[in-house]
């Protein structure tokens, strides 16, 4: 058995277990942060593919599509051992998100009833 001062998680020494478990909560909080700074970088992408979407006359709800990015998705989790149910459930959140993110473009884009009179 390894002593404790030589136990590591990740290259890391540590004195032991409870070391491990600050050590393995960092290494998640920073992937939760790339997590969160990758669906900001989807929405911006999102909110780009309205004005893309309104220059070709295409609608913001493409449900064909929305099931593609999913069942992509699902697949993409099977590959890597992942519950594709889950997956599944995760992107049909981050899909309605983009697309609430692609109608708030389109909104402010709209003239309002106030505008008609200025």
């Amino acid at each position: 058995m390894m002593p404790a001062a030589e136990h590591s998680v990740h290259g890391c020494l540590h004195d032991g277990p409870h070391d491990d478990v600050q050590a393995l909560r960092a290494a998640i909080e920073q992937v939760d942060d790339q997590i969160v700074a990758a669906l900001a970088r989807r929405m911006a992408l999102a909110r780009a593919m309205a004005d893309a979407k309104q220059q070709v006359g295409q609608s913001i709800l493409d449900p064909a599509r929305e099931v593609a990015v999913v069942s992509r998705a699902a697949r993409t989790a099977r590959h890597l051992g992942l519950p594709d149910r889950d997956i599944r459930g995760l992107y049909w959140s981050i899909l309605a998100m983009s697309r609430r993110a692609q109608l708030e473009v389109n909104a402010r884009r709209e003239p309002s009833d106030h505008d008609e009179y200025l």
